[in-house]
């Protein structure tokens, strides 16, 4: 028999996977994996990383992705408390200050090692995802960190509202000070700088492939094939057939990938031309038995890109003999 505080969690947990289990199912025997085709990808993508790494240098990458899971919550915000804190810190920064009132004064102490108790669990389940992340996959997306985000949203929310009737008079006056001040200056703040990203979109890059993909649309031949890593508005926008080539909703692809293969999908695919930035094509070039025969026809500026700041177009030619 379990203790009386895991019986809810187990029980919680049972239901949850009952849920899941057609999903996993159906996923294993149709794609021969449980997780999405993305998942897979990005964790080989992380072991090709690891592969050229000393153990020193692997622990300071896991340190470095934890610090992308538990630090940045939105693309593009920077640690800036006033006028752009990130969400998921908001959040950490509420519960531990919420906790520590608790603890202080002598009355609520038990209430607030029972709160400790039940907090230990979003924690818990927050700081596993994060490391689950940060040492096995690679390319961590903002969205990844949304349930638990939500998970701690709820959990300080419940502090906030044990601390509004704490019987310290000071203390429930210093909490809803705390508040205000955060609804005053940082929510406001928030929403300016999204605005902004409105306004100029959240990676402006996205812009100048927009642009360029439209461009293209006129210049290459209708009937031609393009491959693309980046191939989501390509795809979308474009006129031409887009053949998505970094595996993550191309299970195909993936399957190469993992055979380090790729150049012989590119070649079965029969692709005419290849668009993407550098970066994404030095990565995949080291899952092909032998690199690409290209022909660069034009190129396209890529605002605010990290790496290479152009969108190339590369006519594919035939292998080497």
């Amino acid at each position: 028999q379990p203790p009386a505080a895991l019986r809810g969690p187990l029980v919680a947990l049972a239901a949850a996977l009952l849920v899941l289990a057609p999903w996993l199912l159906y996923s294993q025997l149709t794609f021969g994996t449980v997780q999405q085709a993305s998942g897979t990808m990005k964790m080989l993508w992380h072991d090709h990383a690891w592969a050229f790494m000393d153990p020193l240098h692997r622990w300071l990458d896991v340190v470095a992705q934890a610090r992308t899971w538990l630090v940045m919550s939105l693309p593009g915000v920077h640690q800036n408390v006033i006028t752009a804190a990130p969400v998921t810190t908001l959040w950490k920064l509420l519960v531990v200050v919420a906790a520590t009132l608790v603890l202080s004064h002598p009355g609520p102490r038990q209430r607030g090692r029972a709160l400790l108790t039940a907090l230990a669990w979003p924690l818990l389940y927050y700081l596993l995802a994060g490391f689950v992340y940060a040492s096995r996959f690679r390319d961590i997306q903002s969205w990844y960190g949304a349930v638990p985000t939500v998970v701690l949203s709820l959990t300080a929310l419940a502090v906030a509202g044990l601390l509004m009737g704490h019987p310290d008079r000071l203390t429930r006056r210093c909490w809803s000070g705390l508040v205000m001040l955060l609804l005053v200056f940082h929510l406001p703040a928030q929403a300016r700088q999204y605005g902004h990203w409105l306004e100029r979109g959240l990676w402006p890059w996205q812009v100048d492939v927009h642009r360029s993909t439209l461009v293209l649309a006129e210049r290459l031949p209708r009937a031609a094939r393009v491959g693309a890593f980046n191939a989501g508005i390509p795809a979308y926008f474009g006129e031409q057939q887009v053949i998505n080539l970094d595996g993550l909703v191309n299970l195909t692809a993936m399957r190469h990938w993992q055979t380090r293969s790729l150049d012989i999908y590119v070649q079965n695919a029969g692709l005419d031309y290849l668009i993407d930035e550098t970066t994404a094509l030095e990565r995949a070039t080291d899952f092909m038995r032998r690199p690409l025969q290209l022909e660069e026809v034009e190129q396209f500026p890529l605002r605010g890109w990290p790496g290479d700041p152009y969108r190339y177009v590369w006519r594919i030619l035939p292998p080497l003999p």
